[in-house]
């Protein structure tokens, strides 16, 4: 896990939203500032021109001389013996070799993307020379900068040329004068924005002339308490804000065409964080409580409120962390500081980033893999997944590294951000393949076998191109042969190598093979799709779990759907509940069963998970009657528990994971009217 501090001195970053579309971060600061981070800013010319490297002398690409061995050099051209030599890295320098690339293609949004490393560049007189005519490498000098070089000549001295860049701030204030701003959520049209004011404001502002003064900011709605994270539905035309209020705050609901606004729900403790699934109707909300902060999920249609985890520490905004919603990612302030991930489904926490800079207030998903962190004074940009050139071929499926799965089945290391136990795989698989490792043993295409079958399907990805990430299939070669990426070349998702559909798949074993070829031809084939770290085992599992509500008994007497149950006024102790909720192929994750009724009351009649029969396989349970001794609906001051319609529902989630979230979850309700 690496971590790299992309802007300073900022006067309270807190609320971000990251747009994808132009690869920026745009975020409030709360001293009453507008902002944004490009994350590809420009660069300017440090140094550059062609010269002579001279044997066992060395070269400082920011000031453009060669030196000698007077600690400024960034590189040795070492001489080890009259044939053995080699590009040493010094000082601190890192250096990446790309090969036979264009040169002047070659700019500085895609030389900061390499990995540098303090690995010597071969260049000896002989077949395992790299340094040949033509050839370039990238430099990360010791001064931070990034150099371009191309070997223009060849021998006991080097004849280069180059080109340093020291990169321009990516930071931008985009407005000014307004008061404590808490939150910001951009529009889709990437033009207009909500931003939050701590004094009880939700103003709507044009990115492009973007000060509190500008005649294109408005208010849209005031006299709110302390709102703090905005969410977006913009097919439905609303907005959701939540309001800090630690004696009971609430969420809110606004029409973003009358601009009224509407209470959801109410008693929320200290609400500061925000995130909407408008899909299934939910929103999540994370409460700063006396007793530890928690993460709430309220229902939208009327309020509803049930937890979700507990414990955490004075956790601040949220972001999904996948498509599937199936985690939050959320920051914890002081004492902790730290980024933790929470699962939907099992409300486990899992700290992901630790000791990132103090009060951190909002994290934003660049990629995959990688966190953008808003803290007090500085964004932080934290690598979860960094994969070097070295190492396997096959890298893993999504967040999932291959060495992690043992006999089909998943299962990642605690404090691990993407967390799964003997998890098999579904869906469309990602394929992760090492493209800099296999470059560097000279493959420039790949095949991508399943079952020793080639699968030939072209596959999409985000390429930067021409200032902007633009849509770039990749389509095999010859039928089956895709061409390994280039290290100049900057992917959205760098290590992605194919999408592997399952769904034609039976359930069981299958075998995922990376092979590697000179040329798109099979006779050049390097090296065996049966070498270590070219291969995977997954055990493939396509079918939901199961829940079913099959039986509802009262007092021994069966009743059904739609049933009035009279209770006497005696309590209404003795409900039982015949389930099923399993996977019958021992791969369910939990199971649940609990009663809704009246203005936002619930009760957990029943529930299991995993972890309590890991490591083996767990079915679940399948036609068993819950709770022992019987289910008492009488809530003690609360009269309607015992005089109201009842809804009980089921629900059943599975480890299924196609590696970068859970795929499978059933449900089923059924409603009863209970009555004195």
């Amino acid at each position: 896990m690496t971590s790299q501090t992309l802007a300073s001195g900022l006067a309270g970053a807190i609320g971000s939203d990251f747009r994808q579309a132009d690869n920026r971060l745009v975020f409030v600061e709360f001293g009453g500032l507008l902002s944004e981070l490009r994350l590809a800013p420009g660069a300017r010319v440090v140094s550059s021109g062609t010269a002579t490297l001279r044997g066992t002398w060395l070269f400082d690409f920011d000031r453009g001389v060669e030196v000698a061995v007077d600690g400024t050099g960034d590189v040795w051209w070492e001489q080890l013996t009259s044939v053995a030599r080699a590009m040493v890295p010094m000082g601190g320098a890192g250096l990446v070799n790309l090969g036979a690339v264009n040169f002047t293609a070659l700019g500085y949004t895609q030389l900061a993307a390499l990995p540098y490393a303090a690995t010597p560049i071969p260049g000896s007189d002989d077949s395992t020379n790299q340094l040949v005519v033509g050839d370039v490498f990238a430099v990360r000098t010791n001064a931070g900068r990034l150099a371009k070089v191309k070997v223009l000549a060849y021998g006991y001295n080097l004849q280069i040329r180059w080109v340093t860049y020291a990169p321009t701030s990516g930071y931008r204030q985009l407005g000014s004068g307004y008061g404590n701003l808490e939150a910001v959520a951009v529009f889709a049209d990437e033009q207009h924005a909500l931003v939050s004011e701590r004094s009880g404001r939700i103003l709507q502002v044009d990115l492009a002339s973007a000060d509190a003064s500008a005649p294109t900011t408005g208010v849209l709605v005031s006299g709110l308490v302390a709102p703090h994270q905005i969410a977006l539905d913009e097919p439905a035309h609303l907005a959701y804000v939540v309001e800090y209020d630690p004696a009971g705050g609430r969420l809110l609901r606004i029409d973003l065409t009358s601009n009224a606004w509407s209470i959801v729900a109410t008693g929320l403790l200290g609400a500061v964080g925000l995130a909407l699934d408008a899909a299934s109707g939910t929103a999540y909300v994370t409460e700063q409580t006396r007793g530890g902060g928690q993460l709430t999920r309220v229902r939208l249609s009327d309020g509803r409120q049930d937890p979700v985890a507990s414990g955490l520490g004075a956790p601040f905004m949220l972001t999904w962390a996948d498509d599937a919603h199936s985690a939050l990612y959320t920051t914890q302030r002081d004492p902790q500081n730290d980024v933790a991930l929470v699962v939907i489904a099992t409300g486990e926490v899992r700290t992901v980033v630790t000791d990132v800079p103090v009060r951190p207030s909002s994290v934003a998903l660049a990629t995959p893999s990688s966190l953008l962190v808003c803290s007090n004074t500085e964004i932080s940009r934290v690598e979860l997944s960094p994969y070097a050139a070295s190492g396997p071929v096959l890298l893993g499926i999504g967040h999932i590294p291959a060495d992690k799965v043992s006999g089909g089945l998943a299962t990642t290391d605690p404090g691990y951000f993407f967390p799964v136990t003997n998890a098999p795989f579904g869906g469309t698989l990602p394929v992760m393949v090492n493209h800099l490792g296999a470059r560097s043993v000279g493959a420039r295409y790949y095949t991508v076998e399943v079952d020793g079958l080639p699968v030939i399907t072209p596959f999409a990805d985000y390429k930067w191109v021409a200032g902007s990430f633009t849509l770039t299939t990749t389509t095999p070669v010859a039928t089956r042969f895709f061409p390994v990426r280039s290290a100049a070349d900057l992917w959205y998702t760098a290590s992605l190598g194919y999408f592997a559909a399952t769904g034609d798949l039976p359930d069981g074993l299958h075998r995922i093979t990376i092979r590697l070829f000179a040329s798109a031809s099979a006779a050049s084939e390097i090296g065996s799709g049966t070498d270590a770290g070219r291969f995977v085992d997954v055990l493939v599992h396509n079918r939901p779990p199961r829940a079913i509500i099959e039986h509802i008994h009262k007092d021994g007497i069966e009743v059904g759907p739609c049933a009035l149950v009279h209770t006497s006024g005696a309590g209404t102790g003795g409900f039982t509940f015949t389930v099923t909720a399993d996977s019958p192929d021992g791969y369910l994750s939990s199971w649940a069963l609990w009663s809704q009724w009246g203005a936002n009351a619930s009760a957990m009649i029943a529930s299991d998970g995993y972890a309590a029969h890991a490591p083996g396989p767990w079915v679940g349970v399948t036609s068993v009657t819950v709770p022992p001794g019987g289910w008492d609906a009488a809530v003690p001051g609360d009269p309607s528990s015992v005089n109201c319609a009842h809804g009980f529902t089921l629900e059943a989630w599975d480890r299924t994971t196609n590696g970068w979230s859970a795929l499978y979850r059933s449900s089923m309700s059924v409603f009863l009217t209970i009555l004195p």
